[in-house]
C-alpha cells in the first residue's frame, strides 16, 4: 500500500492538475486525512492507489453508514452530559452534527484510527462558536462529548477505545485541542 501524500504530489504522479484532485475529493474520492482551511498546519493527504481505484470504479469500500442512525446513537450517548440550555447549543447544534459526519466518513473509509484528532477539532470549533458568557461550561461539556463519542465509536464500530495516547512517561496525552478545552474548564 502506498504512503499518503499531498494533493500536489498525487496530482504530479497521476499527471493531472491539483484542482482536479480537489474536485475528485469533492465528488467522493477517498481521503486519507482531511486538512484544515487557512493553512492550519494539517494538510489533506490522499493515497494514489485509492484515487486510481476510485477513478476506475473498482473501489471496494465498506457499505455506506446510515448517518441518521449514527447521529441518533451519538445523540443518545451524549444525552446525559449535564448541560445548561446555553451549552446545549455548543454540544447539540455545533458538535454533534459535525461529529456524526466525521464518524460516518471514518467508518466508510475504514479510518477510525485517526478519528480522535478530527473529533477534537470539531469540539474546538464548537467551543469557539459558543457564547462568550458560557465558554467554561461549554468547554466542560465538549470535553465530555468528545470522550463519549470515542467511547460510542469504540463500543459500536471498533474504533480505538482510548481518547489519549500513552506518552513515554506512561501518561495519556490528549490531542492539543482537547488539552486546551480542559484548561478552559
Amino acid at each position: 500500500m502506498t504512503q499518503p501524500c499531498s494533493i500536489k504530489k498525487a496530482a504530479a504522479a497521476l499527471g493531472v492538475h491539483p484542482g482536479t484532485i480537489s474536485r475528485w475529493l469533492a465528488d467522493g474520492a477517498p481521503v486519507f486525512q482531511r486538512g484544515q482551511r487557512g493553512g492550519g498546519g494539517k494538510k489533506t493527504l490522499v493515497r494514489i492507489e485509492d484515487l486510481q481505484a476510485w477513478r476506475s470504479g473498482n473501489n471496494q469500500q465498506a457499505p455506506a453508514v446510515d448517518r441518521c442512525e449514527l447521529a441518533l446513537g451519538l445523540g443518545g450517548a451524549l444525552a446525559d452530559i449535564p448541560t445548561s440550555p446555553a451549552t446545549n447549543d455548543a454540544v447539540l447544534a455545533a458538535y454533534l452534527p459535525q461529529a456524526a459526519l466525521l464518524a460516518a466518513a471514518a467508518i466508510e473509509g475504514d479510518r477510525l484510527g485517526g478519528i480522535r484528532d478530527d473529533l477534537a477539532d470539531a469540539a474546538w470549533t464548537a467551543w469557539r462558536l459558543a457564547d462568550a458568557r458560557h465558554k467554561t461550561a461549554a468547554a466542560d461539556a465538549l470535553v465530555r462529548a468528545w470522550y463519549r463519542t470515542l467511547a460510542y465509536l469504540a463500543d459500536h464500530h471498533g474504533a480505538p477505545a482510548e481518547g489519549g495516547e500513552r506518552s513515554a512517561r506512561g501518561k495519556y496525552e490528549f490531542p492539543e485541542r482537547i488539552q486546551r478545552l480542559i484548561r478552559a474548564r
